[in-house]
């Protein structure tokens, strides 16, 4: 092994220094480390070679390991600033480990928050040193992307869990990441202010129950049902298409957002158009493989056999994938019954 990127040496060092400056390491950190020894210091070699700032081999592995496995720091109040000397631009208050990491692996601007002045860190250990005067750090987000703003309406609404903000701090930047990702393909018809609400409300929100389609008055089983922010997200962040679904079995696909809030407001439910499944494929489990009895499984392996046969001749009518859904609900019990009584 090359010592130069073994850390087993490494999380001793970082374990010693979390005491000193009161920082802590999550729970299970340990257990975690040995699992994924191997990833890390795979990764910490490909990082390493990137690195163009003066810094010793030992503080790179200490900066590495602390943000990797999530040191934790003294709770701080959430700031984000706006710096106007040279042109208008908003700064985003990160932690110690962050910044280190972001200036050292990626070669980030990283500024010194002090008393609302903001200076450029040039090395390394002014970083740290400023860290001794119980300092901040900030860099810069693109306003495209910045979450701060959706997240404070959101939680002033109450519209998240209960742990969201806690959450949110830890994970900022990943989720600023997300979004910037999934922002090209989302819909181009909801504008980015309710995007980002969105996003926010589905990746912070607390788990709810599904609704029971049959309970509702839907009977038919080729939708899945989704709540209101499933339903949001794919519809804005995602998409792909939602149904509103009505008590007497009939269906829209829904043209809005607006289209879907008001349905949900009205006490309705929407859903999305279950796959069809890759008959044949291996990794298809029938259901009739969890049957109790003989006769059970006879009869579940006919309602398999059945509902084969059905999609089967469906696929085979020209247009079929192309007719509205109502079309396609009624085609496809016409035929099922035609097999039934055959």
């Amino acid at each position: 092994m090359n010592l130069d990127f073994a850390l087993g040496k490494t999380l001793m060092e970082l374990e010693e220094l979390c005491q000193l400056h009161h920082l802590s390491l999550p729970e299970g950190y340990k257990k975690r480390f040995l699992d994924n020894r191997k990833q890390l210091e795979d990764e910490f070699q490909e990082m390493t070679q990137k690195v163009t700032i003066p810094c010793s081999n030992n503080h790179q592995k200490l900066i590495f390991l602390a943000y990797r496995l999530g040191v934790i720091e003294p709770k701080k109040e959430l700031h984000w600033f706006e710096m106007k000397e040279l042109e208008p631009v908003t700064l985003m208050e990160i932690s110690l480990i962050d910044a280190a990491f972001q200036f050292t692996f990626h070669n980030k601007e990283i500024y010194l928050v002090i008393r609302n002045t903001f200076w450029k860190v040039e090395t390394l250990k002014e970083l740290i040193i400023h860290h001794q005067y119980e300092g901040s750090y900030a860099c810069k987000i693109d306003e495209k992307y910045q979450l701060y703003d959706a997240f404070a309406i959101l939680n002033s609404r109450g519209c998240l869990k209960e742990e969201a903000e806690d959450e949110f701090k830890r994970t900022v930047r990943l989720l600023q990441d997300q979004f910037q990702k999934c922002l090209p393909d989302s819909a181009s018809n909801c504008d980015l202010e309710h995007k980002k609400q969105i996003f926010l409300s589905y990746k912070l929100r607390e788990m709810n129950p599904i609704p029971v389609l049959i309970d509702y008055g839907y009977t038919w089983t080729g939708m899945n049902p989704l709540t209101l922010i499933e339903a949001a997200y794919r519809f804005a962040i995602e998409n792909r298409s939602v149904y509103l679904l009505y008590c007497d079995n009939t269906e829209a696909e829904a043209d809005s957002l607006g289209e879907i809030l008001y349905h949900y407001n009205q006490g309705g439910i929407c859903g999305f158009e279950k796959e069809p499944v890759a008959f044949g494929s291996d990794s298809v489990i029938s259901v009739s493989a969890f049957a109790a009895t003989k006769e059970q499984k006879e009869s579940v392996m006919l309602s398999d056999y059945l509902r084969l046969k059905t999609l089967e001749c469906c696929n085979k009518i020209p247009g079929y994938e192309k007719l509205p859904l109502n079309q396609k609900n009624a085609l496809y019990d016409s035929i099922l019954d035609c097999i039934k009584n055959s």
